[in-house]
């Protein structure tokens, strides 16, 4: 099938298309003139076609004549990859102010004692083994910003490594391996969660190395230790790991032995499945034991309410999420994981359902084991989503919604596009996957940094030196969160002597009972004031660590409606009559709050407007009213 001349055309000039459409994009979103972008781009297209003509002329244009590299070579490049990895990821580590699920993480390891940290998490939706990582490292450390993220960016290049690991075992081809390799180092959502105090970098490093040991010990059935232990340390690590790596797992157990009617290895897969969730039960019984008690203190509104039900576009917009953010890149993994899972079908089509012998495994160069290897990258890369889709479908809970709660399925989705390279006929294809893995990343990266703490500092200098007086309400946009933290104050070392004493304030239950009650009664400018005192950090919300100004108003992911819905409120409370500022971002979700405000008619009298990057500043410096509705 996939030595069709024909067919290996056709994919040499969509992929030669995809480099030179890249190149367009990469040299206008660096600031080149798009002439120059076309000339470059017509270039590559050129080269890479001719490249292929040359090898169909001497007969090599097919999957046999891939190209090979040794294994020296390839610890050569692998090494250079993980510099680049590293530096990806260590780049302006402190140069974005933290936000709101960063001093989360914050708020459950600060604490001296173990104990304290054990019981504060039985209180939370997340397992304590980040905290206690992190914790653990701040009592040598101290708890600046650098050292929370740092271990988020030292997973993130343990990651890198442990894809091409994980391909080898699973591939057994080191150019794909080197590709799987590539494709993770320029990840701009990996990137992303690699430079941020939070579980995502650890999870996706578990993740990969449970899935490998999975699929070792399932193949030559038996229960794996190893498998045991890296996806226990997985479930402890985020709640949402062991819903879904879980049923890819089970998925695949069961479907290969509908295949394959292998008894042995879904028991063997059975029960190692079974030891992991017995020694994960305790997290399991200290949140419901929790939860009954109604101590949980992470509030639910981020993942409950009527979000809209996820269709085909929803699906599509998330898995461009987790792999690229870019048409091109788009492209490329669609047709990548195209070419595996069509040899995946070809390849159970050839087997027609036939039983393997079940006394002894089969050879690593058996055709049927790499059918295995798609068929499990395809659970793996699709099962965690479909069910977060049922979830939501189904349930109040919204786990649909973000992709960062999707991250354990980025790994199997980088290993079934290099799956894919495995069908690319000889070296000119290869070579353009090569440098897409290359110039894909170069193409998200202005846009990666565009927000940070320069826009930050310079939209809250011109709110300082324009406003008309310090009392002025500010109304920022869920993509501005960064100005919430403007004023951030920084914690003082754990074991100090200003510690202990936040630690004691952090125990008084009276403070924990207030909040609650206060919550309960839905008295919001007491909860504000109750957020100023260091002893309800603990139970308060996360925003009592910033010692915000009470004028600052984050407006997050509303909606249209919820934006209607805002303004109606803010308005029947006297809102927008006195000098006032709005701070969006430039994009599509936060276009919504502005037409918000038209739609509502809200008026913005001496109207002043600045601009700084892709953040829009309006300041209503005159006695603004409401004006009437339609």
């Amino acid at each position: 099938m996939v030595r069709n001349s024909l067919f290996q055309d056709s994919l040499s000039v969509v992929l030669a298309l995809l480099v030179g459409w890249a190149s367009l994009l990469l040299l206008s979103a660096w600031g080149l003139p798009t002439l120059v972008g076309a000339v470059v781009g017509s270039v590559a297209f050129a080269t890479l076609i001719a490249a292929h003509l040359q090898q169909r002329r001497a007969g090599t244009a097919d999957p046999a004549h891939r190209p090979t590299i040794d294994a020296r070579q390839a610890m050569w490049v692998l090494g250079a990859l993980l510099v680049v990895a590293f530096l990806l990821r260590a780049y302006h580590l402190t140069y974005k102010p933290a936000w709101e699920d960063e001093l989360w993480t914050w708020r459950n390891m600060y604490t001296s004692s173990y104990l304290e940290l054990l019981r504060v998490a039985a209180d939370d939706y997340w397992p304590p083994l980040h905290y206690l990582l992190l914790n653990t490292m701040a009592r040598v450390t101290g708890t600046e910003m650098f050292w929370l993220r740092a271990p988020s960016v030292v997973f993130g290049v343990a990651t890198v490594a442990a894809i091409y690991w994980a391909a080898m075992r699973l591939l057994q081809d080191r150019v794909a391996a080197l590709l799987a390799a590539a494709f993770l180092t320029g990840a701009t959502l990996h990137i992303e969660y690699s430079q941020e105090a939070r579980v995502y970098s650890l999870l996706v490093f578990l993740t990969v190395l449970s899935s490998a040991f999975f699929f070792q010990a399932h193949r030559q059935r038996r229960v794996s230790p190893a498998y045991v232990g890296t996806t226990l340390l997985l479930v402890y690590s985020h709640s949402f790991a062991s819903w879904y790596f879980v049923a890819a797992q089970s998925v695949y157990v069961l479907l290969a032995w509908l295949l394959w009617r292998d008894g042995k290895a879904f028991w063997k897969g059975f029960v190692s499945q079974l030891w992991v969730l017995i020694l994960w039960l305790p997290v399991v019984a200290a949140f419901l034991y929790a939860r009954s008690a109604h101590q949980i203190v992470v509030p639910t509104g981020w993942a409950t309410g009527s979000g809209g039900i996820p269709w085909l576009p929803d699906i599509v917009e998330l898995y461009q999420g987790l792999m690229v953010r870019s048409w091109p890149g788009a492209g490329l993994m669609a047709l990548l994981m195209g070419l595996a899972v069509a040899a995946l079908f070809y390849g159970l089509y050839r087997a027609g359902g036939t039983a393997s012998p079940e006394q002894t495994p089969a050879p690593e160069d058996d055709p049927k084991r790499m059918t295995e290897v798609l068929l499990y990258l395809v659970c793996w890369s699709t099962v965690p989503l479909l069910f977060s889709l049922v979830v939501t479908w189904f349930t109040s809970l919204d786990t649909f919604g973000a992709n960062r709660y999707h991250l354990t399925a980025l790994p199997g989705l980088v290993l079934l596009a290099a799956a894919g390279t495995r069908f690319l006929g000889g070296k000119a294809p290869v070579a353009a996957v090569a440098a897409l893995a290359v110039i894909l990343p170069a193409l998200e990266l202005p846009r990666y940094y565009q927000l940070n703490r320069a826009a930050v500092d310079e939209a809250a200098r011109i709110v300082k030196e324009h406003q008309v007086d310090e009392d002025e309400p500010i109304y920022i946009g869920n993509k501005f969160r960064s100005f919430y933290y403007y004023y951030r104050g920084v914690h003082p070392p754990i074991g100090s002597p200003r510690f202990d004493s936040l630690s004691a304030a952090y125990r008084v239950d009276e403070t924990r009972e207030e909040w609650h009650r206060l919550a309960a009664a839905g008295d919001q400018d007491g909860l504000a004031e109750l957020s100023a005192t260091p002893g309800s950090n603990k139970w308060a919300d996360t925003y009592a660590y910033e010692r915000l100004p009470r004028r600052i108003h984050h407006e997050g992911f509303r909606g249209l409606d919820g934006y209607l819905d805002w303004i109606r409120r803010e308005t029947a409370r006297g809102g927008f009559q006195e000098p006032y500022w709005v701070i969006y971002h430039l994009g599509p979700l936060e276009g919504q709050m502005v037409k918000a405000f038209e739609m509502e008619g809200v008026t913005c009298e001496g109207k002043v407007t600045y601009e700084v990057r892709e953040l829009m500043l309006w300041h209503c410096t005159g006695q603004g009213s409401p004006a009437p509705s339609g």
